[in-house]
């Protein structure tokens, strides 16, 4: 990589320590926020008083929203500097995610979603390229790390939502148990928050300046290549949160219990190839 990129710049006090907890933290809430949604899909339908078409815009929104904020991530890294962007993104987890159980307005629950979710979005395209710019000689260690962790974040977000949900409902009552599960995933979300807001201040603005290897847009909408991957990262994912937002449910219609619906969707997550990261990490920044 081009010695005026800032990884020549990185501070020696971001240690191999704090830069794994930090890509840690992150990567197991990047997908939580989404698979916890369907195991409880019954009883948030119930408490917000959602129809189908309402429950259907909810568990399409993952798929939307990181589809449409991929496209301006790299903008919003490049206005603030990755590091800087990471941390916002993580406290729009925490906040959008942490908050939407607990509105009683349907429109709310929605917004705040969506706001859980860009932070997702953002940080799921500028992971990579942070790594690759600070990790140096431990790229490939923490690339790997990040990976893992973002596939382990989706079965636990579905393996533990439920019985999270009664524990609370045990302790609290019936409505404000799935509330309270529902806005744990936002709760750690915490963690990063801080974890970022010191690799922020520490690194400060950190957008490279000049990309290792510049790719003309015009020449990247000519390749066929390139819109057959899209094509098939498009559908890939669509399958991916249709089965996120509905298996559980549809486990559940056949007279499981939401804590096994929720397990068997874990099951069905971590046999998946996420070839999507693979494909990522052997990308330049």
């Amino acid at each position: 990589m081009s010695q005026n990129t800032p990884q020549a710049s990185t501070p020696k006090r971001l240690t191999l320590g704090l830069m794994f907890l930090s890509i840690l933290a992150l990567a197991l809430n990047l997908r939580a926020a989404a698979s916890s949604v369907g195991p409880l899909l019954a009883e948030i339908g119930q408490g917000m008083d959602f129809g189908g078409g309402a429950l259907g815009f909810l568990t399409s929104l993952p798929g939307l929203i990181f589809g449409v904020m991929g496209l301006f991530a790299v903008r919003i890294g490049r206005r603030f500097g990755i590091s800087t962007t990471l941390l916002l993104s993580a406290a729009a987890l925490t906040l959008g995610i942490g908050l939407r159980a607990w509105v009683d307005n349907s429109w709310l629950f929605l917004g705040l979603s969506v706001l859980g979710l860009t932070g997702i979005a953002v940080a799921n395209v500028l992971m990579p390229a942070w790594i690759k710019i600070h990790a140096r000689q431990h790229t490939v260690k923490l690339m790997t790390v990040y990976s893992v962790c973002v596939v382990a974040a989706g079965s636990l977000g579905a393996a533990a939502t439920a019985p999270l949900a009664q524990l609370f409902s045990a302790v609290f009552t019936a409505e404000s148990g799935w509330r309270a599960a529902l806005s744990t995933w936002g709760l750690v979300a915490l963690i990063p928050t801080v974890l970022w807001l010191v690799i922020a201040r520490r690194i400060g603005y950190d957008y490279p300046q000049n990309p290792a290897h510049a790719i003309p847009t015009k020449r990247m909408y000519r390749s066929s290549a390139a819109w057959a991957m899209t094509a098939f990262f498009a559908l890939q994912s669509t399958q991916v949160y249709v089965q996120f937002g509905w298996l559980p449910q549809i486990y559940r219609d056949a007279g499981i219990s939401s804590t096994e619906a929720g397990l068997l969707l874990a099951a069905t997550l971590c046999v998946r190839v996420e070839r999507y990261h693979q494909l990522i990490a052997s990308q330049p920044v």
